[in-house]
């Protein structure tokens, strides 16, 4: 996680060991919500596919879900708790 000034601005994360269905072929573009539980479940009445389970970073560095939009792409959508 990246912090300046004590505000949360990004993070780095190497991904290993992917089951086949969630294979990573590109960059995965976060995007920072207000409410993470009421956006993934828009997402997906947008057509999404929900990608693995919620995660929490701990720490009260908020939660992230990964989303595949209709596209294909794999989109991080994160937010506080």
């Amino acid at each position: 996680m990246i912090q300046v000034r004590g505000q949360l601005i990004g993070g780095l994360n190497r991904v290993e060991g992917l089951p086949k269905q969630k294979t990573i072929t590109g960059p995965i573009l976060y995007f920072t919500v207000e409410n993470i539980k009421a956006s993934v479940a828009r997402a997906k009445e947008l057509g999404a596919v929900i990608i693995g389970e919620m995660v929490d970073l701990g720490k009260g560095r908020g939660l992230y879900q990964w989303i595949r939009d209709r596209e294909g792409n794999l989109i991080g959508l994160w937010g506080p708790q």
